[in-house]
């Protein structure tokens, strides 16, 4: 069956106007050394680690639609109506990515950075990718930065993203180096560099307390090609290790000169079954890995959610939810200026 054009990326259209499906796409060689897979991915050796460390796999149940569901959490990774619908309804409509893609500036050099919490099954990051393909500037750049203390194997990866076919080339491109990962800290770069994926596998408060510190690592090697990113990974790996540490008791109250996210999707599970992902003190990490006019957006519209976001510093409202969810939460960072001091 014939792959709609709608579905076929736009830089895969570049490389080849007369591609009639996704598949085909892929198998193409051009007429450098390089092939078309390769080129997309970021060459044949598009992802390095930071940190070496052993990773504890999600455990997985599969309902009879095919559909998984953490053992860990007993909860499903999305809604059973639709979970790819879900994710672009939330997550990339709750922080109006659409029109914030189409209006990014590429000659200003700045990267847009999404930091989620629960990498899960990577949907989230597949439906951003491609609506940032389809949405931004072609010089433009994508940074997207996920945690998750239980990530899936590459077999249950690969399985599970078969259930979305609007996605199927990000899918493969994902996949083909996603089995690659052995370390807790790992990232990726697709489409020789214009899109980078930094994944963090710890508990949340850890993971977050990574992304704060290991920024300038991150950036550093995402503004780079694809080959001088593996020659940094020597370099990147041991600062990850030995680098000392610089303690946030030492730092301000508003984090200054950290790595700051332009939008949130915080897309753990149920906080009645993962409590962790939704506690005050992951929202106020978030805080700190936030700008005046980060936005945030998630499926939960639990009242403590909203309001420890809003002590965090969220103006935070109720929209419309997706399915059978009557609300989701949505909101932007505006962090209150501190008081003048009286002289008089």
């Amino acid at each position: 069956m014939k792959t709609k054009n709608k579905f076929i990326p736009n830089f895969a259209r570049t490389h080849n106007s007369r591609t009639k499906s996704c598949r085909q796409n892929i198998g193409i060689t051009p007429p450098k050394t390089q092939t078309l897979f390769e080129s997309l991915s970021g060459g044949p050796s598009g992802g390095f680690c930071f940190a070496k460390s052993g990773i504890s796999r999600a455990q997985l149940d599969w309902d009879e639609k095919g559909l998984p569901r953490s053992v860990q959490f007993n909860d499903k990774y999305f809604c059973q109506e639709n979970g790819y619908r879900e994710s672009i309804h939330v997550f990339c409509g709750g922080n109006h990515l659409g029109e914030r893609f189409e209006k990014m500036d590429a000659s200003d050099g700045k990267t847009f950075v999404i930091g989620e919490t629960g990498f899960g099954t990577g949907l989230n990051f597949l439906s951003a990718w491609q609506l940032f393909d389809q949405s931004a500037p072609k010089d433009a750049k994508l940074h997207f930065v996920s945690l998750d203390q239980f990530p899936l194997s590459p077999d249950d990866l690969r399985k599970a993203l078969k259930l979305w076919p609007e996605l199927e080339i990000y899918s493969q491109l994902l996949t083909a180096q996603y089995a690659d990962i052995t370390a807790d800290q790992f990232q990726i770069s697709f489409q020789e560099g214009r899109v980078t994926l930094t994944l963090v596998f710890d508990h949340v408060v850890s993971a977050l307390e990574k992304m704060r510190q290991d920024f300038r690592v991150w950036r550093s090697a995402s503004l780079q090609s694809p080959v001088l990113a593996q020659r940094t990974n020597q370099y990147a790996s041991l600062r990850s290790s030995t680098a000392p540490r610089i303690s946030s008791k030492h730092e301000s109250p508003v984090c200054a000169d950290q790595f700051q996210m332009d939008a949130w999707f915080l897309d753990g599970f149920d906080p009645a079954k993962n409590p962790d992902m939704w506690a005050p003190e992951v929202f106020q990490a978030i805080a700190c890995l936030s700008d005046s006019g980060t936005t945030v957006a998630t499926f939960t519209s639990a009242g403590f959610v909203r309001r420890s976001l809003m002590e965090a510093g969220f103006n935070m409202e109720r929209a419309k939810g997706f399915g059978r969810k009557r609300h989701m939460l949505k909101g932007v960072f505006q962090p209150k200026k501190p008081a003048l001091g009286n002289d008089g």
